[in-house]
């Protein structure tokens, strides 16, 4: 008997030594999608550690992103003409650690109806995933 027990305790050292350590940080992406009244085009200030900002798979719009400083980024995107933003995932952002959602934050700073008019920044509300 001791020695049945002696045996799964080994095992189960030898299991717990070969797992990677889960609780450091975890690179990947964060989605974030707007969602709110159609637009032609939206300027997003984007806050928290990012490497890279790309469009979001089957987005057509152009994608424009400016450095406001260490951690922050100003994110422009505009519709091809005669559409507009899709609702729904727009963009991703390649973090150090998805596993720090509430590091980022998603601001609207301006938005542009369908028409070019001018929208209250918000009324376009973007919200960050993983």
């Amino acid at each position: 008997m001791r020695l049945g027990a002696a045996v799964r305790l080994c095992a189960g050292a030898l299991l717990l030594a070969g797992c990677p350590d889960s609780s450091g940080p975890v690179a990947g992406e964060l989605v974030v999608s707007i969602e709110g009244p159609a637009v032609r085009a939206a300027m997003l200030r984007v806050v928290g550690e990012q490497s890279a900002i790309a469009l979001a798979p089957a987005v057509s719009a152009q994608l424009h992103v400016g450095v406001a400083g260490e951690d922050t980024a100003i994110v422009v995107l505009v519709a091809p003409r005669g559409s507009v933003l899709p609702s729904g995932d727009v963009f991703r952002l390649s973090v150090p650690d998805v596993n720090r959602l509430s590091a980022y934050s998603v601001t609207t700073l301006q938005a542009a109806g369908a028409g070019y008019q001018l929208l209250a920044a918000s009324s376009l509300i973007p919200v960050i995933t993983r």
